[in-house]
C-alpha cells in the first residue's frame, strides 16, 4: 500500500479540508490516542523510508475480527539539529477496540533492547534505530516496515496502519491553538534552557516541546518523560474539544500536509466516524515492564518478557488468543523489573 499524505490533494475545498482536518483530529486526537504524541520527538516523514513495495501490511489484523479491531503505529522521528538522525524516538502501537469502544495505548520507550542478531540496529541494540538503517542495504528489515517487523515478532501484534508527522508541526498546532494549560509536577530547566515551573501555566509550541522531551532534568528519567507525554495529550485533547471552527481554521494550513500515512483521506474519515463517543477515560496508557541500565556500551531499557506477555495478553487481545511469553521475539537482558505496568486512563 503506498504512503498518502493529505498535502497531495491540490483541489479539495477550503469545507473539504475543515472536514478532514477535524476527522485528522479526531482520529489523531482519539481513536489514535491523540497520535499527536508523536509531535513531541518528530519531523517530516520520508517517503524513502516505507521500504520496497510501499508499506508492508501483511501484519496486519486476521480477516474474522477487523471489524472488531484496530492497531495503529505512531511513530515520531526526530532529525532536529543535534538531536540525532532519523531515530523513532516516539512509538506507540494503538489498539482501539471498535466494538467497546476503547483505546489502549503501549508506550514502547526509545531504548528499548531488540536482538541484534534479528534487527539492523547500527549496533545500539536498540529499537528506535531500526526506522534508520538503509533501505538500501537491509530492505524491508529497515525503514517503518522494518519497525513494523519488529513489534510484530517481539510483541505478536498486528499492525494495520502507521502515522508520522513534523516536530516543526508540533510547534505550529500549540502556538495555533493560542498554547496550553499544562501542570508540572516539577519544577525544572530543560536542556535547551526553558524553564518549567512547577504547577499549571500556559505554554508555547517551544516550552511545550520542552516538557514533553525532558528526560535528563526530571526525576525519574524516561519514566517522567512518558508521564509528561501524557499529560500534554490530555491537555491537548481537552483544548481540541473546546476548539472553535475558528480554531480548527487556524490549524488547516498545518494540519493539511503533517500526516505522514499509509491511509487515505476516506479512511481516516471512517475511523473519525468510529471514534464518536470514545471518552477519555476508556484511553488507557501503559508502560513496558522492565529496567533501564547499561548493556553493551548502551543505556537501553530491557522489558521482562513474562511481565509483558501477561500485559499484552489482558489488554492488547480483546478479540483473540492469549499469547505465550515463548512465543515472543523478546530479548530480556536484566533479571530485576524496576518499571511496572501502571495502566493510567488519560485525565
Amino acid at each position: 500500500m503506498s504512503t498518502v499524505r493529505t498535502k497531495k490533494k491540490k483541489k479539495m475545498r477550503t469545507g473539504d479540508k475543515v472536514m478532514l482536518t477535524i476527522a485528522i483530529i479526531m482520529i489523531v486526537v482519539a481513536v489514535l490516542a491523540l497520535a499527536v504524541i508523536a509531535l513531541m520527538n518528530s519531523s517530516i516523514f520520508q517517503d524513502s523510508q516505507v521500504g520496497e513495495g510501499g508499506f508492508n501490511n501483511s501484519y496486519a489484523t486476521e480477516e474474522s475480527i477487523r471489524d472488531k479491531q484496530v492497531n495503529f503505529l505512531l511513530c515520531g522521528v526526530d532529525k532536529d539539529k543535534g538531536r540525532g538522525t532519523n531515530l523513532t524516538d516516539v512509538i506507540m502501537v494503538v489498539n482501539y477496540d471498535i466494538s467497546a469502544k476503547k483505546v489502549n495505548i503501549l508506550q514502547i520507550p526509545r531504548d528499548t533492547v531488540v536482538d541484534e542478531d534479528k534487527y539492523p540496529t547500527g549496533g545500539t541494540h536498540k529499537i528506535n534505530a531500526i526506522y534508520n538503517q538503509s533501505i538500501k542495504k537491509y530492505g524491508n528489515k529497515a525503514g517503518i516496515n522494518g519497525l513494523v517487523t519488529a513489534i510484530n515478532e517481539n510483541f505478536k501484534l498486528p499492525i494495520d496502519h502507521y502515522v508520522t508527522v513534523t516536530m516543526e508541526d508540533f510547534r505550529d498546532i500549540v502556538d495555533a491553538l493560542g498554547g496550553l494549560e499544562i501542570t508540572s509536577d516539577y519544577a525544572f530547566t530543560s536542556v535547551d534552557g526553558y524553564k518549567i515551573k512547577k504547577g499549571t501555566q500556559l505554554m508555547d509550541g517551544q516550552t511545550a516541546e520542552a516538557f514533553v522531551r525532558e528526560r535528563k532534568h526530571v526525576p525519574g528519567g524516561d519514566a517522567t518523560r512518558q508521564k509528561n507525554q501524557r499529560v500534554f495529550l490530555s491537555a491537548l485533547m481537552d483544548r481540541l474539544l473546546e476548539a472553535t471552527a475558528a480554531d480548527l481554521a487556524k490549524m488547516v494550513p498545518t494540519l493539511v500536509g503533517m500526516v505522514g500515512t499509509d491511509m487515505t483521506p476516506n479512511t481516516i474519515l471512517e475511523f473519525a466516524k468510529m471514534a464518536q463517543g470514545l471518552e477519555k477515560s476508556n484511553i488507557i496508557f501503559h508502560s513496558l515492564p522492565g529496567k533501564y541500565g547499561s548493556y553493551d556500551g548502551y543505556s537501553v531499557f530491557s522489558m521482562n518478557a513474562e511481565k509483558t506477555a501477561e500485559l499484552l495478553n489482558q489488554y492488547f487481545r480483546p478479540h483473540s488468543d492469549p499469547v505465550a511469553v515463548s512465543e515472543l521475539g523478546i530479548k530480556q537482558v536484566f533479571d530485576t523489573t524496576t518499571v511496572e505496568d501502571d495502566a493510567q486512563p488519560m485525565q
